[in-house]
């Protein structure tokens, strides 16, 4: 596995472009970009339809995950992370992106 860490939206697009990520983990708090567009932007212009994008965020009001998950996320994980939480998600969305 490798691991490509960004320091905002707009290098991870560049990123997403170059590497062609098979999982996006998405920090909804990104200081250049909002988060919701950012996903969108990978969804409709970098990323192959079944990689999956997953969003950290602090948010738990249902209309803000619904936002992102309409954005292109796949999985909508609150911080602070459960660990073993986030890697059944991660896991879960790995097994179904290998199906396709």
């Amino acid at each position: 596995m490798n691991l490509v860490v960004a320091a905002g939206g707009r290098g991870g697009l560049q990123l997403a472009m170059r590497r062609r990520p098979r999982l996006v983990v998405l920090d909804a708090d990104l200081p250049d970009i909002d988060g919701a567009e950012m996903a969108s932007r990978l969804r409709s212009r970098v990323l192959p339809p079944d990689t999956p994008i997953v969003i950290l965020a602090h948010d738990a009001d249902p209309r803000e995950r619904a936002r992102f998950i309409w954005a292109g996320a796949s999985a909508y994980i609150l911080k602070p992370l459960d660990v073993p939480e986030l890697d059944r998600a991660v896991m879960g969305l790995m097994e179904v992106a290998a199906l396709r």
